[in-house]
């Protein structure tokens, strides 16, 4: 019988249950529901109400809110936060707030708590030019977008296959279910 190093391990394959597993099985997630949305745009008015109103996360949370809302009422996987449809307590402040946020924060945080509330990785969509236009004009033009939310990417939307073409690069085809 041979000795064992430190590094050598004795490798024993775990027993089959009897079921195939796949890594890279069919099942992708389910999109969120509405009544997910609901839940989280709740949690979402808590976070906002306990961190510091001028935070970047309170200012997400804000925005997700009203676009997860938007979204539920419109009945399509595309939400808009705008200055008609704000769910802040005290909107003019909330604009006033949007003049100095940096849309790339706004974006990670929002991006960030989606994840955290379970609602997978939509696109998320906000610059600068959208904030400072949205402040300026929330009067003219109440339904300008500040921030989009935009489910397409979902992965209930987007199953694809890799493949290496005649490049030799992987290549994502994405793959809509259009078959009745």
């Amino acid at each position: 019988m041979a000795t064992q190093t430190a590094f050598e391990k004795e490798s024993n394959p775990p027993e089959s249950s009897g079921e195939e597993t796949d890594e890279f099985s069919d099942e992708f997630e389910e999109l969120p529901t509405a009544e997910k949305i609901v839940s989280a745009s709740e949690e979402l008015r808590v976070i906002a109400t306990t961190e510091k109103p001028d935070s970047d996360k309170a200012i997400s949370s804000e925005l997700l809110r009203s676009a997860l809302l938007d979204q539920i009422c419109r009945g399509t996987i595309h939400g808009d936060a705008t200055p008609n449809n704000l769910l802040a307590e005290d909107e003019e402040r909330f604009l006033s707030l949007l003049a100095s946020a940096d849309p790339r924060r706004i974006r990670t945080h929002t991006e960030l708590l989606c994840q955290r509330l379970g609602l997978g990785r939509p696109h998320v969509h906000v610059n600068k030019q959208t904030l400072t236009s949205a402040v300026r004009n929330a009067t003219t033009d109440p339904d300008a977008s500040i921030m989009s939310v935009d489910f397409g990417n979902h992965p209930f939307f987007m199953r694809h296959e890799s493949w290496a073409g005649p490049t030799g690069r992987t290549c994502r085809i994405p793959r809509r279910n259009t078959d009745f």
